[in-house]
């Protein structure tokens, strides 16, 4: 049983690669066959004498209806990539109205699921309380590196927003020169970039540079998990070209979170966006532990660092 991409003309050529690495990953006993549109499927399918895996790749909704009614007629496997809306529709609460399924979803997070919200900040000031205590050591000792490269401050302080766009201040190990915004205009650092110390540059990598933001998941300004703090003007920036950017502001900024254990590190931001309402609408203490443990993971891993050095 192969598989079938179905997809929008315009789309046919800039997802191959992604696609196929995609069914390599979650098919690796499969091929993909071809890519087509919806109505090369109509004429197509009538001629098919097997069964096939479907895979629809950011269809609109009333193509994507017909096509789930038509596999299932047709006993075929369907995968969805979903746009926003097909997300959020994903996983309702089922009830029954006089014999009719009705479908109900829970956006509002603070009024819906107090009780996951009390578990979750309990969740965060025991391992962060826990982990300042085992990671000291280490926080010690690159203090004192950082202090002896330089004689400038071991801190970086800098404004990113959290749940509701409350403005904090995010704490990390300075990596960068003292001088490196001196305009003070906010840019991401590039390939190879010159303002980046010799002891930032094995922080960055090694993700130790994040260690002093346990101090403000105990405060709580952020999360353990949850999607990253951006910068405000950062955000203000990317309004325009993704209007939706703010709904990540639904629950608290975390440390690690969806979108950096299932994407890479310069993933699109507008996929990260999508693997971060993924999270906002499914969390629960269970999916922050087992984020937790592929951070780990992730650490060690070169393809989920590609990009490191970019932002």
């Amino acid at each position: 049983m192969n598989v079938i991409v179905i997809l929008n003309q315009t789309d046919i050529k800039t997802c191959e690669s992604n696609i196929k690495s995609f069914v390599n990953l979650n098919y690796p006993e499969k091929q993909v066959e071809d890519y087509i549109t919806y109505e090369e499927w109509v004429e197509k399918r009538e001629t098919l004498k097997e069964s096939y895996t479907l895979l629809a790749y950011k269809l609109p909704d009333p193509i994507l209806e017909e096509l789930a009614v038509d596999a299932f007629a047709r006993n075929c496997d369907l995968t969805v990539i979903p746009n926003k809306a097909q997300l959020l529709l994903a996983n309702p609460k089922i009830a029954y109205v006089d014999d009719i399924p009705v479908f109900h979803y829970h956006y509002s997070v603070k009024n819906s699921r107090k009780i996951q919200l009390v578990i979750k900040r309990l969740f965060d000031i025991i391992v962060s309380s826990i982990a300042v205590l085992l990671v000291s050591p280490i926080l010690l000792l690159v203090a004192i590196c950082i202090k002896i490269q330089d004689g400038g401050p071991v801190f970086y302080s800098q404004e990113r927003l959290t749940l509701n766009g409350k403005v904090f201040k995010i704490l990390k190990f300075r990596s960068m020169r003292i001088d490196a915004e001196k305009d003070g205009v906010a840019q991401f650092a590039k390939k190879n970039d010159s303002r980046i110390t010799p002891i930032g540059k094995c922080l960055r990598h090694s993700r130790i540079d994040e260690l002093p933001q346990l101090i403000n998941i105990l405060v709580g300004d952020m999360s353990i998990v949850g999607p990253r703090p951006e910068r405000p003007e950062i955000v203000a920036s990317k309004l325009a070209e993704i209007p939706d950017f703010n709904d990540r502001l639904k629950v608290k900024a975390g440390l690690t979170g969806l979108a950096q254990v299932e994407g890479k590190y310069n993933t699109d931001l507008k996929d990260k966006l999508v693997l971060d309402i993924l999270y906002i609408t499914r969390f629960n203490l269970w999916l922050d532990i087992k984020i937790m443990f592929k951070t780990i993971g992730v650490l060690f891993s070169k393809v989920k660092a590609e990009g490191i050095d970019d932002e």
